[in-house]
């Protein structure tokens, strides 16, 4: 309890500072879609010092189903007064929030997000599946083809189509196009390989005060192998495990290579 005031009390002059900002600049609302692995933390991070505390609904990791669900429960006087909407799950509020409310997300590379994936959840022990890995004593290879998770064949394809993981293998060019659809309800959609240009955006259309500093990165797993150094049959088999999401990757890079929407 006492540990929890200290924090409170230290972040004050902070949480002071926001609410002077948010009064003068009045920034627009704003939902993001974090997708795991794709550089979400660091832009949460970011987003998170331009809204008070009081107008950020931040959907907590641990249990994202339920504060997104939550959400859905609240009066529209209610779910209309938070500013900034973000986290893993955001996805279902799309319908939920404010019509003016500036929607994004951030897709990455299928392969890199593999491998971030998996040396990420292998070395924090808060991640869920890290003691599955450490148990099992899980190679990069072992857990692209487990299926331990949904996060790991075809995330983005069978997350955005809404189709079950069946069905979207045997339709693939369905899915596809139905995800694609889905992607397209967002105002702005990016890569993390073009991240800063994106947040330029998104600094403009929602009115930012303070501008993003690629330096600040949060989560990011040290020490962890390019692709160019993994053995081009884990590679391969990595593809193979997420041959849709590197279609779909493909086509959002076509869709959006110039710019966000």
């Amino acid at each position: 309890m006492i540990r929890k005031v200290k924090k409170i009390w230290q972040e004050l002059p902070q949480e002071v500072i926001k609410e002077i900002d948010y009064i003068n600049h009045k920034p627009r609302k704003l939902l993001f879609d974090h997708l795991p692995k794709c550089g979400g933390l660091s832009i949460i991070y970011y987003l998170k010092k331009n809204y008070p505390r009081r107008k950020t609904y931040a959907i907590k990791p641990i249990d994202s189903n339920f504060y997104a669900e939550l959400f859905t429960k609240f009066s529209t006087h209610k779910r209309y007064e938070y500013d900034l909407i973000c986290g893993h799950g955001a996805k279902r509020l799309l319908e939920y929030v404010s019509p003016n409310c500036l929607t994004m997300t951030v897709f990455r590379e299928p392969i890199e997000r593999i491998i971030s994936h998996y040396f990420f959840a292998k070395r924090f022990p808060h991640h869920y599946l890290n003691k599955l890995i450490n148990e099992q004593n899980l190679s990069l290879e072992d857990y692209a083809i487990s299926g331990i998770s949904t996060e790991l064949k075809n995330y983005y394809t069978i997350r955005f189509s809404e189709l079950g993981k069946e069905e979207a293998e045997k339709n693939p060019q369905e899915a596809i196009e139905k995800a694609l659809n889905f992607i397209k309800k967002y105002d702005l959609v990016g890569t993390l390989d073009n991240l800063p240009n994106l947040m330029k955006e998104v600094e403009k259309k929602a009115n930012l005060k303070y501008s993003y500093n690629d330096q600040e990165r949060r989560n990011v797993a040290t020490q962890r192998p390019s692709p160019q150094e993994i053995s081009p049959r884990i590679i391969e088999t990595i593809k193979e495990v997420n041959h849709l999401d590197i279609i779909l990757y493909q086509k959002i890079r076509e869709i959006y290579s110039q710019s966000p929407i």
